[in-house]
């Protein structure tokens, strides 16, 4: 039960954090007011819409930055770009590990959903054939390791 549990949430997580979303010309104003309110210094924003939610992306920091709205212009998620050494420490042996040397990281996005608990998304490719992998670290210490073109978690 907790693999289907965890595959779901990993299907969720990486269609809409790695997978192409659809540009948009017009935000409902509610939801542009509301990301302007909480992001005032933010500058060269594109909108995009995902299924059920408008998404402000742009760069502070050179880092991207992506802010998921509802509709109803509440503030769902927020996923931050981030470096390897802003990786909490406690996910860095299990990463190397499952890394080995064969792999190199090329993207860490930190995820915030309000729900407590804060979880990572890790992109990372392989040095000789360029094939991605993807990894989700949770919050308690465990990876999980989604293979895309099977559709099912590995590890």
């Amino acid at each position: 039960m907790k693999k289907v549990y965890w595959f779901s949430v990993l299907i969720f997580l990486f269609t809409n954090v790695f997978a192409s979303e659809h540009p948009v010309k017009e935000v409902p104003k509610n939801v542009s007011f509301r990301f302007y309110y909480q992001h005032p210094g933010a500058s060269g924003v594109t909108w995009f819409k995902n299924e059920n939610t408008y998404v402000a992306k742009y760069k502070e920091n050179d880092k991207e930055l992506s802010v998921y709205y509802t509709i109803g212009a509440d503030c769902v998620e927020i996923d931050r770009e981030i470096e390897i050494k802003d990786l909490p420490v406690q996910f860095h042996p299990k990463l190397q590990y499952a890394l080995g040397d064969k792999y190199r990281v090329q993207q860490i996005i930190s995820v915030d959903d309000f729900t407590g608990t804060p979880y990572y998304l890790v992109k990372a490719t392989s040095k000789k054939s360029k094939e991605n992998i993807y990894f989700m670290l949770e919050g308690k210490n465990e990876i999980i390791l989604y293979d895309v073109k099977q559709g099912v978690v590995v590890w």
